[in-house]
């Protein structure tokens, strides 16, 4: 419980403070991610997410509610893996 419960605190304080702030898009790409039967974070929440870039955008939806990365664990880190660039390709573009 010491573990989680600052990250669940830092959760519930993000949404309950958060506010757009005025500025340029990002230009990076963005992936938003979500569970397919979550009922607090709906699929149709996640595609807005892509106004907040230029970059390219992508979203990925898991079998799961909220916590989507207990019930979709192998099906995340697929995602993951394929998405990140490899550690060869990142030291390559600095």
């Amino acid at each position: 419980m010491g573990l989680v419960l600052p990250m669940l605190r830092a959760d519930f304080e993000l949404v309950e403070t958060y506010a757009e702030l005025p500025g340029p898009r990002l230009s990076c790409p963005v992936m938003a991610m979500g569970g397919d039967a979550d009922t607090d974070v709906p699929m149709e929440d996640i595609t807005p997410w892509q106004d907040v870039t230029r970059g390219p955008f992508k979203s990925a939806f898991f079998r799961g509610g909220h916590f989507f990365l207990n019930t979709a664990r192998d099906d995340l880190l697929e995602v993951l893996v394929n998405e990140l660039p490899a550690p060869e390709a990142s030291r390559a573009a600095r």
